[in-house]
């Protein structure tokens, strides 16, 4: 009987050690360390560095690229923009924020916690804080205003504009 993708995804995984003499964790480790994140630079590379074979090489890169999508942080939306709430997850942790209609040209304000209480709301290092609000509000502004809008970072909220 002929294996599923699943099925065969999972033997590859599993051998990886006894072929390549590194495990999955280890590669995925290897090409994150590499800062690629182009399927065919990642395959190449790998090739090119570890001397392994194409099909070998082109599945790592695959799998590597679909755990990178899977574990991406995420932003989440209930209710609509104007009222409901905006969930960041990622990793590290995850948190709630409200979100409320604007006014004139600021379709949205998201409610963030003010950096000296960041950590405490959210469990996540403060200097991190800057980064996520960017990815926060770039998210937002793809998904609720389908890529045509801004965004504006405050002490206290990120202003979603038209």
């Amino acid at each position: 009987m002929a294996q599923s993708l699943f099925e065969y995804e999972a033997e590859f995984i599993k051998n990886l050690k006894s072929t390549t003499g590194k495990d999955f964790q280890e590669w995925l480790d290897l090409i994150e360390a590499s800062k690629l994140t182009d399927k065919s630079a990642i395959c190449n590379w790998l090739k090119k560095e570890f001397k392994i074979d194409y099909s070998p090489a082109y599945k790592l890169s695959n799998l590597f690229l679909e755990d990178q999508k899977l574990n991406a942080p995420k932003v989440l939306f209930s209710g609509n923009l104007r009222s409901g709430t905006v969930e960041y997850e990622s990793k590290e942790g995850s948190f709630k924020m409200i979100s409320e209609m604007g006014a004139y040209d600021v379709l949205a304000i998201i409610d963030v916690p003010t950096e000296d209480r960041w950590e405490s709301v959210t469990n996540l290092p403060l200097e991190k804080r800057e980064s996520i609000l960017h990815y926060i509000g770039q998210k937002t502004v793809e998904k609720q205003t389908m890529g045509s809008g801004s965004y504006e970072i405050k002490s206290n909220c990120i202003k979603i504009k038209s």
